[in-house]
Formats: C-alpha cells, sequence, structure tokens
C-alpha cells in the first residue's frame, strides 16, 4: 500500500498497489480543474525530482535492478524470502528482473546507436583475471563539440575452444559488438 501525499494542500491518501489512481485523482479534479495543464507545464527544475512523471511500479523495478547489478548479486535474490522480508520494496520474480534488465540494455544500446555519427573511434581496454581475458570496448566520437565514449561491450575475448588471444580473435571480437549498434569496422577511423 502506497501513501501519496497530495502536493497543494495538506491531505493525504492511501493507495492500493496495483489498483489504479481514480480516489486520488478524484481528489484533484474538483480542486484544481487545471491540474493535468499543471503537470504538464511543471518542469523538473520545479518539481524537483523526475520521480513525479515516473509510475510507482517503474520506480519499484528501477530500485530492484539498481540493487542487483550494483551489489553483483544474483538475480533470483529478489525472490529470497530473507530479501523480501527485509525490504521496502514491491516483490519482483527473478523472470521479470531478467526481462526488466534485457528491455533497459535493448533500450540503452538503440540510443547509443542512434548517436554514434558514422565516423567514430575505438578505444579497447583489456585485462586478464587468473586465464580470463576480458575486453571493454568503448566508442568515441563528438556531439555538439562534447566527446562521448560509451561503453559498448565488456566480455571475455576468449569463448570458444579454438579461440585465441591474437589480432584475428580482437577484430572478430570488435566486429560482433558493431553489429549491435548498426555499424561496420570501415567506419572506425582509428582505434586505441
Amino acid at each position: 500500500m502506497g501513501q501519496w501525499r497530495c502536493k497543494i494542500c495538506p491531505r493525504s491518501y492511501c493507495q492500493d498497489d496495483g489498483s489504479g489512481y481514480s480516489n486520488l485523482i478524484a481528489h484533484l479534479r474538483p480542486r484544481y480543474p487545471d491540474f493535468e495543464e499543471r503537470i504538464r507545464l511543471a518542469s523538473v527544475s520545479e518539481t524537483g525530482s523526475l520521480l513525479n512523471w515516473v509510475s510507482q511500479r517503474v520506480h519499484t523495478r528501477l530500485g530492484w535492478i539498481s540493487w542487483v547489478v550494483e551489489e553483483g548479486l544474483p538475480l533470483t535474490f529478489c525472490e529470497k524470502p530473507a530479501t523480501r522480508r527485509n525490504k521496502k520494496l514491491a516483490p519482483i520474480s527473478h523472470v521479470t528482473m531478467r526481462d526488466n534488465i534485457l528491455r533497459v540494455t535493448e533500450a540503452v544500446e538503440d540510443k547509443v546507436a542512434q548517436e554514434i555519427p558514422d565516423n567514430f573511434g575505438i578505444i579497447f581496454d583489456g585485462w586478464s583475471n587468473d586465464s580470463e581475458h576480458y575486453l571493454a570496448v568503448f566508442a568515441t566520437y563528438e556531439v555538439d563539440r562534447l566527446v562521448k565514449t560509451p561503453l559498448l561491450s565488456m566480455a571475455p575475448i576468449v569463448n570458444e575452444p579454438d579461440d585465441n588471444l591474437k589480432a584475428e580473435s580482437h577484430r572478430s571480437a570488435l566486429e560482433s559488438v558493431l553489429v549491435v549498434f548498426g555499424k561496420e569496422l570501415v567506419h572506425c577511423l582509428f582505434l586505441v
């Protein structure tokens, strides 16, 4: 159950999660007939937060994703009884969490793909942990005179038994990353 407080008057309301917002809207309509227009015109600087424009469900799911990703936890963490007892987020399944993470990933990839110009640079950063060799791939380019350097991939280079750490493996890894963003190696002007 969510607790909602009107930002115009001192009145508070309780609202069951998932039950809609009809009683909250019913409070606004007779008292503030122009509330919809006021909401549309309010900027983030006036409200102090983007949360006014995000549903409780989306806010909850972002909370779960942040918790699991930032702490490096397994997706099933959200379903453990001890986790559910000791949290303030609404319950979520690991299937929903996985779906949400994949959707966020796709949305970010789409946004980056739209932003990367026809010509760009690539920055490699590699490191090893025991016998695992990882490669981070960054694109670098300018947008409105600002340098952008989004992370495109961070993955092991050697995935198959016949893979190695030679230039061909790096090239193959880079080509497979660029395909995700609708680019080809010919678009790359330089490699650092």
